[in-house]
């Protein structure tokens, strides 16, 4: 819409500023940092006099595709030509912001080595000093080749067999790869994982069941970070975070920030806690320990209903015990006697028990054990965090986590956990990122924030279809029957899968424990 109310068609726009400035997304702005509205004054401030007049033209709603945060921008085009893009602030993606990579967009819209048609290899040899013999091909045969291709692969192994790769370079063409292999060849899998979120994500599936979580900052009051700059610096979602994020903080959240460097995110914390690189399990498996074993800040609630805890465990084989009859997890009754989960009215989560013969001790009575490793004392030599520190953030985070209380949202009554506990990059790109991260995010569990109100919620978790009502791209939490734990469900993974599933038959196939 243009500031004299004037509209444009989307067909209108491709015809006038160029089909392919759509087929990648238009991109950034040239007002830097700017808010996006369409008023004169924040138009032009501070910017100098260009050769277009500023209320000629009109302004068509668009979405930036500079990194996977997708804001939603404004183009405003004359004459068929981009000439100036801001933040779209009916959006609440942006808010009305661009960023100074976003303002660079322009540039890569127009840049005369952009790449708008398909190219084919001609030459199948491969190596440094082989020229590829690129040459361009019509659309159509490049939809024609791929289509063959695909069809060749499912026919030989099935429709899983076929992967793509763009992720963190292209999170728009990476959603409509995945929607396109869903609709058309039964097959929503096609993501292959660069370094990105080796860690992160895979736990965030067991733990909230998305691919990805965050604090819920709108209701949050302290948040504890691992290697992350999110809401301050960077993240997916940046500019969706920022705003309420600073508005917690100007509200009294707290936030703490362990990182080797102080960046943009341990620069702005209340306290930042320098850590030796890749140590970051230590720290958090000693906050665990202080929350367990001296403070008894846990949810005890949580822990019995809403995790495997209670699952009981054969201590020769250290495998968790299931039902022959039904296939489920054993759980140890108030009254004595070992069910299935779900016919158990009290679980117990902690103790050791004989069932049928066999020594067996619930989950959470083994990691209680396993824990008192990881003195606040024995990490310092590892991390170098004082112990001091490692108490006084167990117990901020535990005491903040309002522990046994409930609000209400529309009529519901909800848990109340406003403390969370995040980290990205810094531990995922790192070694032993899945267990770092395991060791991270369990700390939510124990105080019973993960998907709670205030706490460390998924995100994207349902979707109701696009296309037809197409069951292959529609979607929900599910449940892992054998043990009734939340299962996968997400936009990465837009398919009715079962993360638990994959896990259970390559472990079975593998038989670690034989």
């Amino acid at each position: 819409m243009s500031e004299n109310g004037m509209g444009i068609s989307r067909r209108g726009f491709v015809a006038g500023a160029g089909a392919t400035a759509l087929g990648v997304g238009l991109a950034g702005g040239i007002v830097g940092c700017a808010p996006g509205t369409e008023k004169e004054s924040e138009h032009t401030a501070g910017v100098e006099k260009t050769a277009y007049d500023p209320k000629a033209g009109e302004w068509i709603p668009t979405t930036c595709n500079m990194c996977f945060n997708n804001c939603s921008i404004k183009a405003h085009v004359i004459d068929g030509v981009v000439v100036e893009l801001t933040g779209n602030p009916d959006s609440s993606i942006g808010r009305g912001h661009i960023c100074g990579k976003g303002a660079s967009g322009i540039m890569q819209l127009y840049d005369p080595n952009r790449i708008t048609k398909p190219l084919k290899r001609t030459n199948p040899k491969k190596g440094f000093d082989e020229d590829p013999g690129w040459e361009e091909i019509s659309w159509d045969e490049a939809y024609g080749l791929v289509d063959e291709r695909m069809k060749a692969a499912i026919e030989r192994s099935g429709p899983h067999a076929v992967t793509g790769m763009s992720m963190v370079a292209s999170q728009i063409g990476s959603l409509v790869r995945h929607t396109a292999l869903g609709v058309i060849y039964g097959n929503a899998e096609g993501s292959c994982s660069d370094i990105c979120g080796a860690g992160v994500h895979q736990i965030e599936y067991l733990f909230t069941g998305t691919g990805n979580a965050r604090p819920d900052y709108v209701n949050c009051n302290y948040v504890v970070q691992f290697g992350t700059n999110a809401g301050t610096a960077t993240r997916h979602g940046y500019n969706m975070t920022v705003e309420p994020f600073a508005e917690r903080r100007k509200n009294g959240l707290r936030h703490v920030v362990f990182d080797p460097h102080m960046g943009a995110a341990g620069e702005k914390a209340d306290l930042w806690v320098p850590i030796r690189p890749g140590t970051d399990a230590a720290a958090a498996l000693a906050i665990a320990y202080v929350l367990v074993h001296e403070e008894n800040l846990i949810d005890i609630e949580f822990l019995a209903n809403r995790t495997n805890g209670p699952s009981l465990v054969d201590l020769d084989t250290k495998r968790i015990v299931f039902d022959e009859k039904t296939g489920h997890s054993l759980y140890m009754d108030s009254d004595g006697e070992a069910k299935p989960y779900d016919r158990c009215s009290a679980p117990q989560l902690e103790g050791t028990f004989e069932v049928d013969g066999r020594q067996c001790s619930t989950g959470f009575t083994l990691y209680k054990e396993h824990l008192k490793t990881y003195t606040p004392e024995y990490q310092e030599s590892i991390t170098t965090v004082p112990a001091a520190t490692i108490r006084q953030v167990a117990k901020e985070l535990g005491e903040a986590a309002c522990i046994g209380q409930t609000t209400e949202i529309d009529g519901v009554t909800l848990p109340y956990r406003p403390a969370a506990v995040d980290a990205f990059s810094g531990i995922t790109r790192h070694k032993h990122a899945f267990h770092s991260c395991w060791a991270v995010f369990s700390l939510n569990n124990l105080i019973g924030s993960t998907n709670s109100v205030g706490g460390f919620c998924g995100f994207d978790p349902i979707c109701n279809g696009w296309a037809d009502d197409n069951p292959t791209m529609s979607w929900r939490p599910g449940l892992w029957e054998p043990e009734g734990l939340i299962d996968c469900a997400g936009l990465l993974l837009a398919f009715p899968n079962s993360y638990y599933k994959r896990c259970t038959k390559a472990i079975t196939r593998l038989r670690p424990w034989a």
